[in-house]
């Protein structure tokens, strides 16, 4: 799993110190998506994130010409923008972009980074252009309100060390070198903080690859279904888990609860999802991994917002019981050129 307070203070750095990393020779070519849960977690964010009392925010009632003075005027900071389907967010997404790859609005030189909030998912016409970030957690709370001018006084203190750690760098993927600058940046303060200042660097940069590796995966989102039929697979084969039974009868039940079926469907317990997908969760919360496996069609929600419904059956006492279950349709399931998913899972006494 990432750590997200890390994730949160290569960010912080990187959006206080952007202009001097500019004047270095480095600069963003893309925004930053930062796909979130909820609203209430991205404004977590912001808070943690913000060198100064007064953000600067584009609403969905913010016009692209604001849009456009707040990123020209802001400066070693983040301009936040919230994603809406509104028809004039598709213009304030368009300067966001050309701000970031020109670096400049109109004559002016753009020193801030647009980051902006996707809740769950990003739409695919905007993915290619977006440095993609995925936090999942507890986003803290910032311990320190002077961290920006203790940042910059540490900066001041030990700028020769900053800028000879950046000299040395050979990095090809232009937002992996940024990310590491950043932290580069938060070195003088970490040798004042830590007796093992060096190991702690050595954990950001880290969390750099991982951030970079994590927006290379999510670039092909039609691999989501597919890679959750083969954690499936795996997860069954590794827990010879052969407790899935007809929603119309139970025969017994298996130590982690069980799989059920019927023609068309097969029933996930959500306890069982997550334990299937913690693989994936170093990139994705289970609300969104969810949300992705809905909107690539493999994951059924009928009723409404709700990934999870109860479905009446049978315990092994013969009770009618109610279970919270994930639903996906039966052919769906099978992974191309493996034997088919409930002759895998199914005890061969019960049948299918």
């Amino acid at each position: 799993m990432v750590s997200i307070t890390k994730t949160l203070d290569i960010l912080f750095s990187l959006g206080l110190n952007y202009p001097l990393i500019k004047y270095l020779g480095s600069s963003m070519s893309k925004p930053i998506a930062c796909v979130m849960p909820s609203l209430e977690e991205a404004e977590k964010v912001i808070q943690y994130l913000s060198p100064f009392s007064t953000p600067k925010i584009v609403s969905a009632n913010t016009t692209p010409k604001s849009c456009e003075k707040l990123l020209a005027k802001a400066n070693s900071e983040f301009v936040f923008i919230y994603y809406t389907n509104l028809p004039q967010n598709k213009k304030v997404m368009q300067i966001a972009i050309a701000a970031t790859q020109t670096g400049r609005i109109d004559e002016n030189s753009c020193n801030a980074i647009p980051l902006i909030f996707f809740q769950l998912t990003i739409p695919e016409e905007w993915k290619e252009y977006c440095f993609q970030l995925y936090l999942t957690g507890d986003v803290p709370t910032a311990s320190d309100d002077n961290r920006a001018e203790n940042l910059v006084v540490s900066y001041v203190k030990q700028y020769q060390i900053v800028h000879n750690f950046i000299k040395k760098m050979e990095e090809e993927n232009l937002v992996k070198k940024l990310l590491k600058c950043a932290v580069y940046f938060l070195y003088p303060q970490m040798t004042q903080i830590y007796n093992d200042s060096e190991k702690v660097l050595e954990e950001y940069l880290n969390t750099c690859e991982q951030l970079v590796q994590i927006d290379e995966d999510a670039r092909d989102n039609s691999g989501m279904a597919e890679a959750f039929i083969s954690l499936l697979y795996k997860w069954i084969e590794s827990n010879n888990y052969t407790w899935a039974f007809p929603t119309s009868r139970i025969c017994g039940q298996g130590p982690h609860g069980n799989f059920l079926f019927d023609q068309d469907f097969f029933y996930i317990p959500d306890h069982i999802f997550d334990d299937i997908t913690k693989p994936m969760q170093d990139m994705l919360s289970g609300v969104l991994i969810k949300q992705t496996l809905k909107d690539e069609g493999i994951l059924v929600c009928d009723n409404g917002n709700s990934y999870t419904r109860k479905i009446v059956t049978w315990n092994v006492y013969g009770e009618m019981v109610r279970i919270r279950v994930l639903k996906f349709p039966l052919n769906r399931l099978n992974r191309t050129g493996d034997i088919p998913l409930l002759q895998l899972c199914v005890n061969e006494e019960v049948g299918y």
